[in-house]
């Protein structure tokens, strides 16, 4: 008889302990805006460049992801810096994962470069990199003409749609 009600205690404590865990992780899950299982589907950010937001349709990938819980924190901005007349570069201060392959990038492109470093690019270029996503509806020569020649701020936000 004792056995019995040693192992309901035991049994009772178990569950209301599962109970407790659960609603502490259920809650503890929403204390960002966002998380990288709300997503599904489409994925987007917005880039502002010189005042002008222009919508990024994002990668399904961990990269791109991470990125977009790091944005439900805060917009990110990034200084970019001319390389090579086919792209601009920026360190974002923080690392992301990494999925490299070998691409072709093309104008609008939005690369990771080396895990920390937010590639826009304007141009062509060929290299193992992680594609985090491009801009739509934009020409390259509009994409040139925004940018400039010169060093740039880019601020990376949610595309709150």
């Amino acid at each position: 008889m004792k056995k019995g009600i040693i192992i309901l205690i035991i049994v009772s404590i178990i569950c209301i302990a599962s109970i407790l865990l659960f609603i502490f992780k259920d809650n503890n899950s929403k204390t960002n805006n966002i998380k990288t299982k709300d997503y599904e589907g489409v994925l987007e950010m917005i880039i502002e460049v010189n005042g002008k937001e222009l919508i990024v349709e994002l990668e399904n990938n961990e990269s791109s992801k991470k990125l977009l819980d790091k944005l439900g924190e805060k917009e990110i901005k990034v200084q970019a810096d001319d390389y090579g007349d086919f792209e601009k570069v920026g360190d974002l201060g923080f690392d992301l994962p990494t999925n490299d392959h070998t691409i072709t990038t093309t104008p609008g492109d939005i690369i990771l470069y080396q895990g920390n470093k937010l590639c826009l690019y304007y141009g062509t270029n060929t290299y193992s990199f992680t594609k985090l996503g491009h801009i739509k509806d934009i020409t390259q020569e509009e994409l040139k003409e925004l940018l400039g020649p010169n060093s740039v701020e880019l601020v990376l936000k949610i595309n709150k749609k």
